[in-house]
């Protein structure tokens, strides 16, 4: 470094972007002979740069300046703060800011202290432009391995019927049952999307719809619930949750065709047990397979059925709010069968003779 210029700054490194997992983005600067605080010096090169972009910020830990030539942290209690898995804010006063703290929640398995809880519950988040709720929603199912957490934490402060109040109504859903001894529809919605988080995807596109249909999935229920002679069931409700998912996803996402997919998704999600139950033909896995294409603008298919049936099934765990992780075998024997028709991932086509 040039001795000459102490605070001299590189601006290539100022384009460097350390990703870290489970912390946040680092910004690496280059800077010479700064300590902990940067108040006591008089940078001769960049000082309001680097000022604000350690002052002017919600959260104490999402941005962190690092000395280049010694690695030495600028700001140490924002380390005290990740390793500690605790958040704090200097002002939580933009809509935005709710939905985004429910995806760093998520993204990082990481907890606001009770001042941001508190700031969270009573801000106002009536004019939230609809394109950042759309980011923040995306970014917590794409980035998170526990994308549930953010959305267990507007329940716990009060906001998840203001915000996805489709949700909030499965969580007086009781779903008691030896088929469903988790509880709740809430905590099936919530482990479904767990697993599905876990699953292995193509790309984004399909990662984004199949999670998205594993927390809607039951969403029917909530209106078509019964209990008669002692036992629950909910007849229709997958083919009813496609009103309720709409309905949320609307105020979410902006891509109509992507709402169609996943709500294609939610109609059919019980067809795959209903197929092994029934003995279906191959021909009945082909009217599937073309029926999901049509529905869904070219977007779906069986494969992707497959999969959120998987988080379905794996969201049964009575014990804590995880997951299940177990084999099911009369999902594999449905998808032998697609692949048999020719139609696990593209609607079927007569050979050419």
């Amino acid at each position: 470094m040039n001795q000459n210029n102490n605070f001299k700054f590189y601006p290539i490194l100022a384009l460097l972007l350390i990703s870290i997992p489970s912390i946040f983005t680092i910004n690496a600067y280059s800077i010479n002979n700064i300590n902990n605080n940067i108040e006591n010096y008089n940078l001769k090169y960049y000082d309001n740069i680097i000022k604000n972009f350690l002052k002017h910020e919600n959260f104490t830990i999402n941005k962190i300046a690092i000395d280049s030539d010694n690695f030495n942290n600028i700001k140490p209690s924002s380390i005290k703060d990740i390793k500690d898995k605790i958040f704090k804010s200097n002002q939580i006063n933009e809509p935005v800011d709710l939905y985004r703290i429910m995806r760093l929640i998520s993204q990082f398995q990481i907890y606001p202290n009770s001042e941001v809880n508190n700031a969270c519950k009573v801000i106002d988040i009536s004019k939230t432009p609809q394109a950042h709720i759309e980011k923040e929603f995306k970014a917590l199912i794409l980035n998170s391995k526990m994308p549930s957490l953010g959305i267990r934490w507007l329940q716990d402060i009060n906001r998840l019927k203001e915000v996805f109040p489709e949700i909030w109504a499965t969580v007086y859903n009781e779903r008691n049952s030896p088929t469903h001894p988790e509880g709740t529809v809430f905590e099936h919605s919530m482990q479904s999307l767990d697993s599905s988080a876990l699953l292995h995807y193509n790309n984004q596109q399909e990662k984004l719809i199949v999670m998205i249909s594993a927390l809607c999935h039951d969403l029917g229920k909530v209106d078509t619930t019964t209990c008669k002679y002692g036992k629950i069931t909910s007849p229709g409700h997958a083919s009813y949750g496609m009103i309720p998912t709409k309905n949320m996803l609307n105020r979410i996402i902006k891509d109509k065709k992507l709402i169609q997919a996943i709500a294609t998704l939610v109609k059919w999600h019980m067809d795959p047990v209903q197929f092994i139950r029934q003995s279906f033909d191959l021909d009945q896995y082909r009217k599937l397979a073309s029926d999901l294409n049509q529905e869904s603008y070219g977007y779906v298919n069986i494969s992707m059925l497959i999969k959120v049936s998987i988080a379905d099934k794996q969201a049964r765990n009575p014990d804590i709010n995880v997951p299940l992780k177990k084999n099911i075998d009369w999902l594999d024997e449905f998808k032998n069968k697609a692949k048999e028709a020719g139609v696990l991932y593209k609607p079927y086509k007569k050979p050419i003779i």
